[in-house]
């Protein structure tokens, strides 16, 4: 009789170990599963429907190979770097002297970024399903800027969109809710400006002025040539104790978990985040590092869109993916840009 209770109590623990390991399985299939797709949904990326840049007057001294040339070796200060338009003279001045080259430079720069993009954005863009993103760093008012962007705008023959907001600073991680909201607002236009005391004496060694504007899209349905569709994949914010995880999801979301970057576009990192990126055991460090700073200068708010454009640029030479590293607070936010597979 013992042996027989024995072994009543042995098969249960063996119908029930068995039953636990298979719930358990299903779990761990069920959470793979949901893994997958969030990492699915998080790989649907943005079309860079087009770009353009600025940061120098001189159109020969404006192209990709420009900004991504180190102008000066990395233990000289750099003079600052102030937009000259050409053919226009701008003399040393006060503060009112300032506001009036800037209301010029703002003018002009918003008429030559959007005049590549404006074919594009006539074609893309309709005033319920569209947002323009101005980003502008400046000395002049609110009420000046807007004055001036309406100048520009009517310069173009362009009407302004329902949705226009104009912010002080906007980091790349904003992707990240227009992907989640890319229905109900499939197109937005960033344009980003920089501009410094150039004449009245407040600039510093290593800034510049610079400015850029990308259109953004989906990355299906009516595009002009699906063959050249350049892609800004979804960004992730990490601190630096969780960096590395940041940088695998980023890649992973970008289509290259192996690694194999073409160029790494860094805005201008600093410690501890700059060193907390080099410690990372990844084959991106392998990748040759474009850093704006001594490129082209400190250009402040237009760094991180200016990355963007020349990332989408360099990916539609045919270049491989492009990560972009920019600083938001005391976090890195990471992202590929990269032509459509």
């Amino acid at each position: 009789m013992p042996s027989l209770v024995w072994l009543v109590l042995y098969s249960g623990w063996r119908f029930v170990s068995a039953h636990r390991r298979r719930n358990a399985l299903a779990d761990n299939e069920a959470i793979d599963r949901k893994e997958k797709r969030l990492h699915g949904d998080a790989s649907v990326p943005m079309a860079v429907i087009g770009q353009s840049w600025c940061f120098s007057g001189d159109a020969e001294k404006n192209k990709l190979k420009d900004a991504m040339t180190a102008r000066e070796p990395a233990d000289t200060p750099e003079e600052p770097r102030g937009l000259v338009i050409p053919d226009k003279a701008f003399f040393q001045g006060n503060h009112a002297d300032e506001a009036w080259r800037q209301e010029i430079i703002l003018e002009w720069l918003l008429v030559e970024l959007v005049k590549p993009l404006k074919a594009r954005l006539r074609g893309s863009t309709n005033p319920n399903a569209s947002k323009i993103w101005l980003s502008i760093d400046s000395v002049l008012t609110a009420e000046a800027t807007k004055m001036t962007i309406a100048r520009a705008w009517t310069t173009l023959g362009l009407k302004l969109p329902v949705s226009v907001q104009l912010i002080r600073t906007m980091s790349l991680y904003s992707i990240d809710d227009w992907l989640d909201k890319r229905l109900q607002m499939p197109v937005h236009l960033v344009i980003a400006v920089q501009l410094r005391g150039a004449i009245s004496g407040g600039m510093q060694a290593g800034e510049a002025e610079a400015g850029v504007a990308v259109l953004l899209g989906q990355a299906s349905g009516d595009l002009p040539d699906q063959t050249l569709t350049i892609c800004a994949h979804r960004p992730i914010r990490s601190e630096a104790a969780t960096l590395d995880e940041g940088i695998a999801n980023a890649l992973r979301w970008g289509h290259c978990s192996d690694g194999n970057i073409d160029t790494l576009w860094d805005t201008g990192l600093q410690e501890p985040l700059a060193q907390a990126f080099k410690n990372l055991e990844s084959s991106v460090n392998d990748a040759p590092v474009v850093e704006l700073a001594r490129t082209i200068g400190d250009v402040g708010v237009a760094a991180p869109w200016l990355a963007l454009a020349l990332a989408a640029a360099r990916a539609k030479e045919n270049a491989g993916a492009q990560l972009i590293l920019d600083q938001q607070d005391g976090d890195v936010v990471a992202m590929i840009c990269r032509k459509k597979n």
